[in-house]
């Protein structure tokens, strides 16, 4: 599956960087095991960070996933929102190796989406709020202390 990633991609750095085993092993070898198309998620983080468009990561698997897409272009977790931190008890470890703050921290285990459902009504008021908000100034607010 890597290297038909690798292939896909047509960059020959990276087909030299996932078949390097001290490179590319890790998540890889972890990823197979617990999702079925680990090539085709973390494929599709790496095109929307390069297109500049927010992921919502939810769960432990797609955690795993921004992991190994974080080591073949460390800049995608920029784009990267982290719904929640799941009750996995490797999922914290995950996040903890990214350096990445959850918005939610429910303990959820479904597995189907479920912390990105809550967790976005907050990111999308975090988006009106930057986006829509006046300043003190641009309100014609006068200080009255």
């Amino acid at each position: 599956a890597m290297s038909a990633f690798a292939e896909a991609w047509g960059d020959v750095g990276f087909k030299a960087y996932i078949e390097n085993g001290e490179k590319g092993a890790f998540p890889w070898t972890m990823i197979d095991k617990i999702t079925p198309s680990p090539d085709l998620t973390v494929g599709a983080m790496l095109q929307a960070a390069q297109e500049h468009i927010v992921i919502l990561v939810d769960g432990f698997i797609m955690t795993s996933c921004m992991l190994a897409a974080s080591k073949l272009y460390p800049a995608v977790t920029d784009y990267a929102v982290f719904c929640h931190s799941g009750d996995e008890s490797g999922h914290k470890r995950l996040l903890d190796a990214m350096g990445a703050q959850p918005v939610l921290s429910l303990g959820l285990r479904l597995g189907e989406g479920t912390g990105a459902i809550c967790a976005y009504p907050i990111v999308q008021s975090a988006v009106n709020m930057i986006n829509q908000m006046d300043s003190f100034s641009g309100a014609d607010i006068t200080k009255y202390f």
